[in-house]
């Protein structure tokens, strides 16, 4: 459903700057940089747009592919945590708490 409504909007947002730009076919003075002269307005437009367009979506894909330094960090962390045995809770190596009463809830809690 989303898919269906950015392809529609992209459509929409087309049609618009086509239609702005039609409107607009007029020769305007334009100085940038080392260029001086006259554009139509209507070619002034369109180059705006697709450079905002091209910028913006080299910005998405950017956000969007995964990056490769946490790709590889994934994978060796599950490699290792895949290489280290578990141990069982019973098993004389397990951690044990210092105060048997550490872990049970404290008795005045457990009355109210």
């Amino acid at each position: 459903m989303m898919q269906k409504i950015r392809w529609i909007l992209l459509l929409l947002g087309i049609v618009i700057a086509l239609v702005i730009a039609f409107q607009n076919n007029r020769n305007e003075e334009v100085n940038l940089l080392f260029f001086h002269g006259e554009v139509s307005l209507l070619l002034l437009i369109l180059t705006a747009v697709g450079i905002g367009f091209v910028f913006g979506a080299m910005l998405t894909y950017g956000m969007l592919r995964p990056k490769k330094g946490k790709k590889a960090n994934a994978k060796s962390t599950a490699k290792a945590v895949s290489a280290t045995p578990a141990t069982p809770k019973n098993s004389p190596s397990a951690p044990k708490p210092e105060r048997a009463d550490a872990l049970a809830p404290d008795r005045a809690d457990a009355k109210k």
